[in-house]
């Protein structure tokens, strides 16, 4: 799907500019967010792909008493996603759990919900981070989204919240952001890419909305939807979401150790501890906690 949008520019005062012929101008923020929307809403959009073993994956890891050889034939369909799934469990991050020499030794020294991350979070690293001409915010995007849902894994473990579940959360929470990266790279060839800071204002406007939009068009688990929709605030229709509060923790965690993406999650966080019932000395412990996770992940 290419753009095709006549617009006022912004900076004149006459005249319409098409954005396939001049990719100088664009949409004010609020427009652009709506322009965007919409176009997710489009019955002819297609969604970045996102491994169907992934979404089997999600859905196998929600079932009680699933059989290991399901998993791993599932895993296996692969053969390129599940080298590189072996070679992530197999980094500094994991690698206190024990040698790991196959996907069998994966899932049993892992467990199912640490594996289903991992194969989720190489996934979207192959499959959904990838927009030619954005390779910069894609880049940066990615190790945020990384470190937002490492350390969502950490917050949720001072709470009742299923930690491995947040960290799927926390990896997805941004997926809005790459989704519309990808649809404005989607041009016609030879033709202007928009500059990504005349764009930034008004991705940032509606990437919560895209987010649980692609989730939804993913048939992920309503659940991951809800909290992906209010991840910046962590309240949905006025009332507290849990995970939601998690994951904006999270984020503000992950911009102070410098893994923030652009001008998002700068708010203090105190009011979000408070609302996960976490003392500001243990939100101390969380920030040490998330600082060497985050070096691990380097290693």
């Amino acid at each position: 799907m290419t753009t095709n949008l006549t617009v006022r520019p912004p900076r004149f005062g006459m005249g319409t500019a098409n954005l396939d012929d001049d990719g100088t101008t664009w949409l004010p923020p609020a427009q652009l967010a709506r322009a965007l929307l919409a176009r997710f809403r489009a019955p002819d959009y297609r969604p970045p792909v996102l491994p169907a073993e992934a979404v089997e994956l999600l859905a196998l890891a929600r079932q009680p008493n699933v059989a290991y050889a399901s998993i791993l034939t599932l895993l296996e369909r692969d053969p390129l996603l599940a080298a590189r799934v072996l070679q992530r469990a197999q980094s500094a991050a994991y690698a206190s759990r024990g040698s790991i020499q196959s996907l069998r030794d994966a899932l049993v020294r892992l467990g199912l919900t640490t594996l289903t991350g991992i194969f989720l979070e190489t996934a979207m690293n192959l499959r959904v981070f990838r927009a030619p001409g954005y390779e910069a915010p894609m880049a940066q995007l990615q190790a945020h989204s990384a470190a937002t849902a490492h350390i969502c894994r950490i917050v949720c473990r001072r709470t009742a919240i299923c930690d491995e579940y947040a960290f799927l959360c926390g990896l997805l929470h941004d997926v809005g952001l790459a989704a519309m990266m990808l649809s404005l790279a989607d041009r016609p060839r030879g033709a202007p890419l928009p500059d990504f800071e005349q764009v930034w204002p008004g991705l940032r406007e509606a990437h919560e909305e895209a987010s649980a939009m692609l989730c939804r068009l993913w048939r992920l688990p309503p659940d991951i939807e809800l909290a992906l929709s209010c991840h910046h605030s962590g309240r949905l229709d006025g009332h507290l979401h849990p995970l939601g509060s998690a994951i904006a923790l999270a984020e503000r965690l992950a911009a102070r150790l410098g893994r923030g993406f652009r001008d998002e999650a700068q708010a203090d966080e105190s009011h979000l501890l408070e609302v996960l019932g976490i003392a500001p000395r243990v939100g101390l412990e969380i920030l040490d906690e998330a600082r060497g996770a985050l070096a691990t992940l380097d290693a």
